[in-house]
């Protein structure tokens, strides 16, 4: 059967449902009483990486028995939001305080650095990230935009929806725009 996974601030947890909408339990948590950000399972769907938003970490998981494998520390400055897999193998980070997008080697478990560093075209408290089909980064920026860059180099590449809400991508009913399947 297939299962829901949802991140759940109040628990900080990420709770697991069945396909009939039961919760069958929490399979992991953030390292910190505050909420954490967002997650991401690595493409075999063996694991399950979160932004540990208030204890400055990326966390990584079984995603089956929910049992901490790892932690990745001092990959951001400051608040990590949101990861996202790379099509490199790499999983890159959101880094709220940094104002950029950080990444880890998770063959090493070693930071990388910035790969999209502070404020490149424009970005401020990223939220959210996601690689597009296309093998660019879009990474939602507090100013209302959807930003987008070089998937290779970190480069900025243009702007994908303007602070107005204008641009190109699939609008959703409720006038959210989604690129991949993901909510951006």
């Amino acid at each position: 059967g297939s299962t829901l996974l949802v991140a759940s601030p109040p628990p900080n947890a990420v709770i697991y449902y069945s396909s009939a909408g039961q919760p069958t339990g929490v399979r992991a948590r953030g390292l910190s009483a505050l909420l954490d950000g967002g997650i991401e399972f690595s493409p075999n769907g063996q694991k399950l990486w979160i932004a540990s938003f208030g204890s400055n970490q990326v966390v990584e998981h079984d995603a089956a028995s929910g049992a901490l494998l790892r932690s990745f520390q001092s990959v951001c400055g400051l608040l990590p939001t949101d990861v996202a897999y790379g099509p490199d193998g790499k999983l890159y980070v959101a880094c709220l305080g940094d104002n950029g997008v950080s990444r880890i080697d998770l063959a090493t478990g070693q930071s990388l650095g910035a790969f999209v560093l502070g404020g490149s075209g424009g970005l401020q408290s990223p939220r959210s990230l996601v690689f597009g089909p296309d093998g660019k980064l879009y990474v939602s920026s507090s100013t209302g935009e959807v930003l987008r860059y070089d998937g290779t180099t970190g480069d900025f590449a243009g702007v994908f929806v303007d602070a107005g809400g204008k641009g190109r991508g699939p609008v959703g009913a409720l006038g959210h725009r989604f690129l991949s399947g993901r909510l951006v």
